[in-house]
């Protein structure tokens, strides 16, 4: 067989030399491109850098803050109901003590003073303290005012063993919360149901609403979710009326080979890393090189492949996203397919040359 086709190329060679050298170089090429297991990194029609830096950002809009923002809110935060402020003085003694901003904004002070903190900075609280006992002294006194500590007080109602008035740090968690409030109980009306929704009353009056399925399933809440100081958290059986942050439209939806495939809550910034983690992990048969994102409404789906995971690379997400985690190994009618259609790209690129020739 080996003889044969050496004599085939030697006659090729004598017969048509650069018809052959071209079949060769193409063969080669065709060969080439067939093995190379290589997916776009960007949506079908745009750039690269566009894909990623554009079509994947999330409309964050609103809800990003700059540098400078994020350092004055750090630094001089929004008085919220819980913070504690320290008031030192030398000349009287009945001024130095710890004061706590109540649940409506108000912050009770000696000598019967009373301050509305609401929407206020640290700072500018600090400034009407001072203000309001200068007129008691009649030289520059040593008065310091400092903020201490940024707890924060919220109220827990509903199905709850333990409702009422909770002091928590500006980080705990809502299980935490649960937990403090003694934990979530049976309806009395219907006592085989639970609460199945965390009502959320902000103080400006609006409100949210999250399944709690969701949330203990993933251990995610959705994005622009906050417990600030002086919100009703209400634990209810029947689902808010209010905006539902759980739904298509504040979800990301994972499929295939990873632990815990289903619907997860967005979250803004989240890379990919995140929704494999919150989705328990990639299985032990998972190809982390071929995972693909689908976006788009069902009749205009549009399909990008990650190439990579390495980091600085990671596409952003958006909600109502689909994550689709591949097996590693193929099928054996995927490996059918893709030979035939190796093959048959090959043998159309052949008698396409022979006809040009």
């Amino acid at each position: 067989m080996i003889n044969y086709l050496g004599q085939m190329s030697q006659k090729m060679l004598r017969k048509k030399p650069p018809i052959f050298l071209i079949l060769s170089t193409f063969f080669v090429f065709i060969m080439g491109c067939a093995s190379t297991h290589k997916f776009r990194n960007e949506f079908p029609g745009q750039a690269e850098n566009e894909a990623i830096e554009s079509t994947l950002v999330p409309d964050s809009g609103a809800f990003t803050q700059t540098k400078e923002e994020k350092l004055r809110n750090e630094t001089d935060p929004v008085v919220m109901p819980g913070f504690l402020f320290e008031i030192a003085n030398m000349e009287d003694r009945k001024l130095n003590g710890r004061f706590r901003v109540d649940f409506d904004g108000q912050l009770k002070l000696p000598y019967n003073v009373l301050l509305n903190t609401d929407k206020l900075r640290a700072s500018e609280v600090k400034s009407r303290i001072i203000a309001s006992y200068k007129k008691f002294f009649q030289t520059q006194s040593a008065f310091t005012v400092q903020l201490a500590k940024r707890e924060v007080y919220v109220e827990v109602r509903g199905l709850v063993e333990r409702p009422g008035r909770i002091l928590m740090a500006q980080n705990e968690s809502l299980e935490s919360l649960v937990s403090r409030s003694g934990g979530l109980k049976k309806d009395k009306d219907s006592k085989e149901l639970e609460p199945r929704y965390l009502r959320l009353k902000k103080q400006d009056k609006t409100e949210m609403g999250v399944e709690l399925r969701d949330y203990f399933k993933s251990g995610a809440l959705p994005t622009h979710f906050s417990i600030d100081g002086g919100d009703t958290l209400i634990f209810q059986v029947d689902a808010p009326s209010g905006k539902s942050l759980r739904s298509d439209s504040a979800s990301i939806q994972i499929m295939g080979e990873v632990l815990r495939p289903g619907n997860l809550a967005f979250k803004l910034g989240a890379d990919i890393y995140y929704y494999l983690e919150v989705a328990g992990g990639p299985s032990a048969g998972a190809n982390l090189s071929d995972i693909k994102i689908v976006r788009g409404p069902a009749n205009n789906r549009v399909i990008a492949s990650l190439d990579t995971l390495e980091e600085g690379q990671l596409p952003l997400f958006k909600p109502g996203d689909i994550i689709l985690v591949p097996h590693d190994k193929p099928t054996k009618l995927e490996r059918n397919i893709s030979m035939s259609s190796g093959v048959a790209t090959i043998i159309s690129a052949i008698v396409l040359l022979f006809v040009v020739f």
